[in-house]
């Protein structure tokens, strides 16, 4: 029997030898590089921030949060996904006819050109193929990648909602069309308030459940998730909220009239709250916290895809072909005039405009910002601000898909490259 010791000692021996030549060199240098990265970000908090009067952002911050943020968020979030697939079953899918021969299609993982929506926003991964067979087959291609969560503290207060009569699972979140899709689920399940004046009977007793059951293996579901730009969807929340003139927000505002201020002074007010949230339903608001912070994302669920909702009029209609049992209540009913559909289409080529957000009756009708539009966001964002928004929201740019998308509306600003 050989003895292990004398070998245990050997390896050890070459691996400190090989830690002092050029590679091991290389390696530190690349690891000290990763973790001290975030003089960047912290450089633009202070000297952007700060341009203000209101009090110094960190006395509302904890210190060790802001010396800890990766820097590579240039890296694709989609390479580590480790979710065991399920097995997903779809009997409402259309069928291709036996002479078809698309019905042998296979939907297969290439490199897309870009297809930008609102010039900044690429979609090319968000819009599904034309033709019946292959458009069924592209929306089976996302599931099996879905994974229930490993707590159920969370369960009854967000996650997915099933989708009446289709094996359907969607979990939406403020700022990402919560209320409009609300109002379409309450349609589908016959609740005569989905178009109150009243946005409250939208958002309490609506009848509406959420079911983590769907992210199971093997449950059979599709399960989607909204998503939006972290850099508009906290803009869009200011801009509304801020401007309440009743109600919840209005007395949240009051208490923080800095918050109502500016922009600027609103991150600082909120930023605390974002960056240490630790999980709960309570601080920060869901309006503005990040998405992986929702939709049971902290309790380690996952999702077979996330829905940009900047394309919804690429996925929005294909969805609702694709999930039939949409389609009476999707097509008409929608708008003003009661006659417009819940997601219109949008040309598919570069340069399209967004679809144009659903309209309500009521409060609901204040819900549209244009926090999206790159005019709003240059107008609202300099230089720093951005780099620091950017990065107190990296997660979210970098878990939902939005990295290039931040990147490419910086460069309309004008601004320096915050990732």
């Amino acid at each position: 029997m050989i003895p292990l010791q004398p070998i245990k000692c050997h390896i050890v021996f070459v691996c400190i030898c090989w830690l002092i030549t050029a590679p091991g060199a290389v390696l530190l240098n690349a690891a000290y590089a990763e973790f001290s990265g975030f003089a960047k970000p912290v450089k633009a908090f202070e000297q952007g921030l700060n341009k203000s009067t209101t009090p110094n952002l960190h006395n509302h911050t904890d210190e060790a949060d802001l010396t800890k943020g990766p820097t590579k968020l240039h890296e694709d979030i989609n390479k580590s996904s480790s979710a065991v697939p399920g097995e997903i079953f779809y009997a409402n899918f259309t069928e291709a006819s036996p002479q078809d021969d698309s019905a042998n299609l296979t939907v297969q993982s290439v490199e897309l050109a870009p297809v930008l929506v609102d010039q900044y926003t690429d979609c090319a991964k968000q819009t599904p193929p034309v033709s019946p067979a292959a458009e069924a087959a592209w929306w089976k291609s996302q599931g099996g990648k879905h994974w229930p969560p490993h707590s159920q503290v969370n369960a009854k207060d967000e996650g997915p909602i099933r989708v009446p009569g289709e094996p359907l699972g969607v979990c939406v979140m403020p700022k990402n069309g919560c209320t409009y899709w609300k109002a379409l689920l309450m349609r589908m399940s016959g609740n005569a308030k989905w178009n109150s004046k009243l946005e409250s009977d939208r958002h309490f007793n609506n009848g509406l459940h959420h079911d983590s059951r769907v992210l199971e293996q093997r449950s059979g579901q599709l399960t989607a998730m909204l998503v939006r730009n972290p850099m508009s969807r906290v803009l869009s929340a200011w801009k509304e909220k801020s401007t309440d003139k009743m109600g919840y927000y209005k007395k949240w505002f009051d208490k923080r009239p800095a918050a109502r201020k500016s922009f600027r002074s609103f991150i600082r007010v909120i930023w605390s709250d974002v960056a240490n949230f630790k999980g709960g339903p309570d601080l920060p608001d869901p309006h503005w916290r990040r998405q992986v912070d929702q939709c049971l994302l902290q309790d380690g669920a996952a999702y077979d895809i996330n829905l940009k909702v900047e394309c919804r009029g690429n996925w929005g209609p294909s969805l609702f072909r694709t999930f039939r049992s949409m389609l009476p209540f999707t097509k008409s009913g929608w708008g003003f005039n009661a006659k417009q559909p819940f997601i219109a289409p949008t040309a598919r080529a570069a340069g399209a405009k967004p679809a144009q957000p659903t309209k309500l009756r009521g409060q609901a009708s204040s819900h549209t910002t244009n926090a999206s539009k790159v005019v709003a966001l240059c107008n609202h964002y300099d230089d720093a601000l951005f780099t620091t928004v950017a990065w107190l929201y990296r997660t979210d740019i970098k878990r939902l898909g939005y990295t290039a998308d931040v990147r490419r509306l910086a460069q309309l600003c004008g601004f320096s490259q915050p990732l």
